[in-house]
């Protein structure tokens, strides 16, 4: 009864560090999602390398739908005590909403295409450069990543709607479909890639004798392909929970504004992450 009570009382404190910071972050948006994921991370002997591996999904129209799947696998090396480097390769499996695209319009017809939605294979490949330093009981970080994502070729139906236009007596307008609409076809959105440059800054607070640590974090996504432009940003606050040695609990709030390869648009997230950390080293 008083190992529940004591978490229990971790957990309320995880909270009390996210709830009132939501408050100072941005709020409109168009969505809500869920982020969730669950890691493996093993030391490879005393050399200073590790190997993680993790999967996850995210959630979206305000968690009414999964929009993505992901696994990924990544290689950890320590150069200092204090500046890391690091790779590795995600599959993800996204989904993209229909999209709606006026094509024609007069006085007395107008016309538009419907492209259906659809799943879309995406291979993505990073580099990081991670550096932190310790001043007091904070640690600030700075991690530069290079990102290459490279989209599936894929089809999908597209129906092409055409109506004409009539005024009728009363004042009111009618749109008649056409003969012969609507239309489908199948159509492919052709294999592209795309290079980003993706920045994070950010701080943790280590308490003394508490396995809380809250955190913040601000990014920016960078657009290689179109001149530097900054096409993302993303917030996070949140608290990570050391709930044993080798178990940490992550729970955060993200405010994502802008899109970039991931498609994610403007939401708010609720980010939940759980890790395991040397599974399979000896006590």
């Amino acid at each position: 009864m008083q190992a529940c009570q004591k978490t229990m009382n971790k957990s309320q404190l995880l909270l009390s560090f996210l709830l009132p910071a939501c408050s100072l972050l941005p709020i409109h948006a168009d969505d809500f999602g869920l982020w969730t994921d669950a890691g493996l991370s093993q030391n490879i002997g005393s050399t200073g390398l590790s190997a993680d591996v993790d999967l996850g999904f995210r959630m979206n129209n305000n968690w009414n739908s999964v929009d993505r799947w992901s696994a990924g696998i990544g290689l950890n090396y320590d150069l200092t005590s204090f500046l890391k480097i690091s790779t590795g390769y995600d599959f993800l499996y996204s989904y993209q909403i229909a999209n709606y695209e006026d094509k024609y319009s007069s006085t007395t017809w107008k016309g538009y295409n419907l492209e259906n939605s659809y799943w879309r294979p995406k291979n993505r490949f990073h580099v990081d450069l991670k550096g932190k330093i310790d001043v007091n009981r904070f640690t600030f970080s700075l991690r530069e990543r290079y990102q290459l994502t490279g989209y599936n070729s894929v089809w999908y139906r597209k129906d092409k709607y055409r109506y004409n236009i009539q005024q009728n007596l009363d004042g009111t307008t009618s749109y008649i479909l056409q003969s012969g609409y609507p239309e489908s076809e199948q159509d492919d959105k052709s294999y592209k890639t795309n290079h980003y440059l993706r920045s994070c800054i950010g701080m943790e607070y280590n308490i003394s004798h508490c396995a809380i640590s809250p955190y913040a974090s601000f990014e920016l996504s960078n657009n290689l392909s179109n001149g530097f432009s900054i096409d993302k940003r993303r917030y996070s606050i949140g608290a990570d929970w050391k709930i044993t040695k080798r178990q940490h609990l992550s729970i955060g709030y993200v405010y994502n504004d802008g899109t970039d390869d991931d498609d994610e648009s403007d939401l708010h997230v609720i980010e939940i992450s759980y890790n395991i950390k040397g599974l399979f080293t000896k006590k």
